[in-house]
This record gives structure tokens, sequence and C-alpha cells, in this order.
């Protein structure tokens, strides 16, 4: 590496970010090394802002006009911030130019590997959306002579298989979901390969697709990868736990030869990985540096943490103290229905109205959506709070304004369908600013399907569209800062220009009366929907209920984690032995157990002053309950 970090450089820190420290020897350590690495950083240990302090002492010192610094993310949240440290600090802009690049994994894989790629084969890109692809797909197999016979013997079945179809690897093998099966070979298999090739050359694709155009890319370009490596001599990629196994095979690829890469990320919080931690190159390698120490919490939710961690060692919880230690709530059948507002009222006893303002309170599930009809309560969150709305998050006709619905399909947050459902919200964006300031003929469309027959005739105006709509999903608009949403307001209305009225604009004013448009509706949410107003010892407050997968990467002020069901597994009673100490996490191999273990440390670690556990007292042994108080837990008894 031709730039070193010293002591010195620290200095520096001081003065760029008064309001933070970076004094601990772990700190300093991650901050000074300058060679390959991966660092394990545990909740609330400031590793992205870790990230950004390295960045901001780097830039001062890049030597390259024509090589870069490569920054890659899975959230558009973290890609933001590190954007606004950088922006805080003299000369930090530079990273945010050529020759750097900041973004998520799909936009690198996408901008330097599978578009060019396909463009060099005259295939111009349409659209990259997986529902939109499957349902085109589909269409199309459903004309084909040599499929419908095939298609129509099982059709519910064999239309999610088709819907499912992706290529894979550098040969562009077809495969599907990986429950389902597609014919080994004849007519049928043939078919389906030329619906898709046709699809292809017509430039749609799903998401997937480009990481098989990109390994393409790199096999039949031998110099491809020495390229890319050449041009970003030092990478940092930041979330590794959430990277998947096809994340890793072309990032492996490309990344080689003589690049410094740096990985950041926390195992002991994969619930969004789909790897199986097996791959080569999974997070953390062996040799792994730890950032153990977190300022989110003290040494009683630590503790509790330290339980569940697989990997790593003890982290020190150096934050404020808890309120109390932590609490296994006991519940009936009976009672279920008041454990959340118990807790409200608990919460509003032991904090003052100034805690109470600064951070929120959430109880969290790891189940949303009700099933498990024949299995005892304590299965989902309509189970303990039965008005909660399961798609309240989803943005639907005037909701919400235009800046929320861009911050909205921004975020990377769920497993299943957050893909889509952030596609969806983009869409939404588009056809609110058409409907503010677009052509005539487009001002009254309120689907994606009528834009598209609308603009069918124009296919440079339905590109632009589409690549609006990739680049929201990707984190290209800002919208943290006033000055930030101005500017990619602008830039939403330039890339729109083909489909926006001559002489049209969103100015302040305009702007405000498109919230005014919306805030009828939002004013009937606000306060109302996924939460509950706890009225209590003088103080009144929201408790927001939600998932465990949404509340990802924040901080709480207190958090109840309620027992939820996946098939006939109910998570927090099986995880008794663990939170008492009498089994190690460390030992685990089982993937269903590391999926549960990883849910609730992710769930406990949000809190900041105290963190409870729900379970149903039938599913909790008499005889764990002196242990569990051995170990440092508060057992509270609200079966009446």
């Amino acid at each position: 590496m031709p730039v070193q970090l010293n002591t010195e450089d620290l200095e520096h820190l001081g003065k760029w970010f008064p309001q933070l420290t970076f004094n601990r020897n772990d700190q300093i350590k991650a901050l000074l090394y300058m060679e390959s690495a991966d660092f394990q950083a545990v909740p609330g240990s400031g590793k992205t802002t870790l990230l950004g302090a390295k960045l901001a002492l780097l830039s001062s010192k890049w030597p390259y006009t024509n090589r870069g610094i490569c920054i890659l993310s899975h959230t558009n949240v973290a890609k933001q911030e590190i954007e606004q440290r950088l922006l805080s600090i003299p000369g930090g802009e530079a990273l945010l130019a050529y020759p750097h690049y900041i973004g998520t994994i799909q936009t690198f894989i996408n901008k330097y590997l599978a578009i060019p790629w396909l463009r060099e084969r005259g295939i111009e890109l349409k659209e990259i959306d997986d529902d939109a692809y499957g349902d085109r797909l589909l269409r199309l197999a459903k004309k084909h002579d040599d499929i419908r016979g095939w298609l129509f013997q099982n059709e519910w079945e064999r239309s999610s298989t088709i819907r499912g179809i992706r290529y894979n690897g550098a040969d562009l093998a077809l495969a599907t979901w990986p429950d389902s099966e597609l014919p080994k070979n004849g007519k049928t298999i043939t078919a389906l390969r030329e619906v898709k090739k046709t699809l292809t050359q017509d430039g749609w694709f799903r998401y997937d697709d480009m990481f098989a155009f990109a390994e393409r890319a790199l096999k039949y370009v031998p110099t491809l990868a020495d390229a890319v490596t050449h041009r970003f001599p030092l990478v940092f990629i930041d979330e590794m736990q959430d990277t998947s196994d096809l994340q890793l095979d072309v990032l492996s690829k490309v990344l080689v030869r003589d690049a410094v890469i740096q990985r950041f990320g926390d195992i002991n919080q994969a619930i969004l990985n789909r790897g199986a931690g097996t791959h080569d190159h999974a997070f953390p390698k062996q040799g792994f540096f730890e950032v153990s120490s977190s300022l989110r919490f003290g040494p009683e939710i630590a503790d509790v943490a330290n339980r569940l961690k697989l990997v790593g060692g003890n982290m020190e919880g150096n934050g404020g103290g808890a309120v109390a230690q932590p609490a296994l709530i006991l519940y009936s059948t009976a009672t279920i229905h008041s454990v959340v507002q118990r807790f409200g009222t608990w919460a509003a006893e032991n904090f003052t109205l100034e805690e109470l303002a600064s951070r929120p309170i959430k109880a969290v599930c790891g189940v949303k959506r009700e099933g498990n009809a024949r299995q005892p309560v304590g299965r989902h969150i309509r189970d303990y709070a039965p008005d909660f709305v399961i798609d309240a998050n989803r943005p639907a006709g005037a909701r919400a304004t235009l800046c929320r619905l861009v911050r909205e399909a921004s975020v990377v947050e769920g497993l299943a369908g957050a893909v889509a459902k952030r596609t969806s919200t983009a869409r939404l964006v588009v056809l609110k600013l058409l409907q503010h300031c677009g052509r005539p003929e487009l001002r009254d469309l309120v689907g994606w399907p009528q834009l598209r027959r609308a603009l069918q005739q124009n296919s440079k105006a339905l590109l632009a569209a589409n690549r609006v709509v990739l680049d929201i999903v990707e984190g290209q608009y800002a919208t943290d800062t006033e000055e930030l949403w101005s500017a990619s307001l602008a830039r939403l209305m330039m890339a729109l220009g083909l489909l926006i009225e001559a002489g049209a604009e969103i100015s302040a004013l305009d702007e405000a009366k498109f919230e005014a448009d919306t805030r009828g509706r939002l004013a009937a949410q606000q306060g109302g929907v996924n939460t509950l107003r706890i009225d209590s010892h003088g103080k009144s407050f929201d408790l927001q209920l939600s998932t465990i997968a949404s509340v990802k990467g924040e901080t709480h002020l207190a958090t109840l984690v309620l027992e939820s069901c996946f098939m006939t597994h109910y998570d927090l009673s099986e995880l008794i032995p663990y939170l008492m100490g009498t089994e190690a996490a460390s030992e685990v191999t089982d993937p269903r157990r590391k999926s549960q273990l990883h849910n609730l440390f992710v769930a406990v670690t949000r809190a900041t002053r105290m963190t409870a556990i729900a379970v149903h007292a039938d599913r909790v042994p008499q005889a764990s309950l002196p242990l569990m108080e051995a170990a440092g837990w508060n057992v509270w008894d609200w079966t009446s």
C-alpha cells in the first residue's frame, strides 16, 4: 500500500469529529492497520463511524488521480452515513467522486462488470426487477407450445418454478428456486432457454442474472479482474455478515491480485445472510481483528449478548448501566394481550420524560405473518397485538411524502420480498412525480403497468423510468439532509426529463403542496398504526411494535423480545439453556438453532438501558427459573 497511517494522523480526528473519541486499543488497531483483514465488530462499537474516520484519514493522503478507494455496503443507510462523515471534513468530498466509488455490492457488480459486458454485445438494459421479470417470463412461457404441456401438468407449482428462473454462473446455466426442479433435458428446457434468451436480448433481467453476467465477463475477459483491481487498490466492505454466497463468489473473483481488502461486520448479526457460512471466503476469516467494546449498553446487556454469540470473544459493555437486570417475562394464554402494555407501564415507571423522548421503546417479534394455527399462542406478533398491521410500512397511494418514499426504497431490511418491496416503492416515487409534474397524458396513471403501456412506443422514456427506479433502490438519491434531498430531487427531475412536462419544476412551494396533499392520510396513522399509546405514571409515549429484521441497525432505549414460532419451533423457549449459561452458543452447528441465536442476539443488542424477553409460562420448565435468576435474570410472573 502506498498509503500508511500512523499515530500522528489520529490527532486530526479530534478536530474532525469533536463529539467522538478514538482512544480504545481495538479502535486504534483497526484505524492504523493497512493490510487485508477482517474486522469483527460488536453492536454499538461504532463500526461504520470507525470506517468513516479511516476514510477521512486516507482522503488527505491519497496519492493517485486515476486510482481510487472502493467502499461497498449492503445498506444504503451505511453508505449515506459514510458520505455525511466525509462531507463534514476538509477534503473528504474528494472520496465521493472519481476515481473513488461508494455504493452497494449490487451497484458495483452492475456498473463495472455486468452492464459493460451486456452493452458490448448490443444489449441495452431496460429493467432489473425480480417480480416484473417473473411475470414477463411466465407470460411468454404460457404461449410456447413446448412449455405449455409441462406447465399445465401442475400449473400452480410449475408457474412458481418458471417465475424463479435465473442464470447461474459464467456458463449461464438455468436455475430456479432451491426447492423446485426444471426438466433435465428435452423440448421443455430448450424452450425455456429460448424464452430466457429472448428476454435477455430485449434487456429484461433479474437481479441474480447480473451476477451471472459478471462471472461470464470475468471468465471471457481474463484481464478484467486485473483492471478492476488496478483501478481500486484499496477496498472496504461493510456489513459483511449479510453477504450471500453468490456475492462472495463474484467478489472473490474480481477483487483479487494485489488489492488490499478490509471487511467489516458482525457475523453474530447475520439474520439476512442466505449463505451457509461454509464458503471459502466466508466472513470472518481466521485471524480476524475484533472490535469488542460496545458503547451502546452496559455490562448487564453485554452479559446476555455474550451467551448468544457464535463467534468471537466476550464483548465489553461500556455504555450506560441498565435500569434493571434483564427480565424473563412469563405470560399465560389469558394474559398474552397485556404483555406489551405492561412492559410499557414498566418503562414509564423507570424512565424520565426526557429519557422516553430520547430513543424509541420497541416490542419486537421474529414472525409477523399469521400461521401455525394449530400451535398454542406465542406464534407471531398478532398473538400479542391483534391490531398489528402487517404491511403498515408498505407505501400506498399518497401515504408518504416523496422524500420518505425514496428513503424507504433505499433501506435494506428483511429477507424474502425485500427487493420487490423496495422496487415497488421506488416505482411509486416515479408515479407520484409524474402525477405532480409529468406530461399531461401521464398524470392520471396509478400503476406501473399503465406507465409501461403508455410508454411502449417510447423506449427511451421507459428506459429512463426503469433506470431511475434502479438508482433509487440502490441508494443513489440521498435524503439525509435538506441540502442533499434538494440535490437529489433536482437529479430525479433531470433523469426523468423525457417524461416531465416542459418547464415543470418542483419548487419549495410545490413540494409543500405535495406534502399537504398526503398529510391527511399520514395523520390518520401517526401514533396509531403498530404503536401502542402508553399513559402511565403521569407520562405518555408511543411504544412501537415491529419485527426483529426491520430493527436491525437501530438503537432503542428499551427492547421487549416476543416469543415466536417457525413451523413447530418456539424460538425463545428453545434458547433458555443458552440464556442461563448451561449450553454454549459457540458449539452450535444446527442451522435452525444458529438462526434463532442470530435473531435473539440482534434483538437484545438494540437496547441501551433495558432488555426483556416474553415466553409462555407453559414452555419454561420450572426447574430453569432458579438457574435463570442465578445467571442474572429477573423473572416476572405475568400469568395473571
